[in-house]
């Protein structure tokens, strides 16, 4: 078919943007529990709820996105040239 469209990145790139940016709070949690399974001195949760209150009690709701923007960034270039293909 005939040459690139600019739709198909944009749509691509703001598809792996909006969910990978929704799922971050999820992954730092979960990192975070890991984390704590191998090395319960640096951080000691009972479970994800624990986790997550202790996080923002001792961190602030920001702490939920940390490492977002290098994740939004790879998974939206990823993303936009794989679909920018079609």
């Amino acid at each position: 078919m005939g040459g690139l469209d600019w739709r198909f990145f944009a749509a691509g790139g703001l598809s792996a943007a909006w969910s990978h940016g929704y799922t971050t709070p999820i992954d730092v949690v979960k990192t975070r529990l890991q984390v704590s399974g191998a090395n319960p001195e640096l951080f000691n949760y009972t479970g994800p709820v624990d986790c997550l209150l202790k996080l923002l009690k001792a961190e602030g709701p920001l702490a939920l996105l940390a490492g977002c923007t290098g994740r939004l960034m790879r998974s939206a270039a990823r993303r936009a040239g794989r679909e920018g293909r079609s």
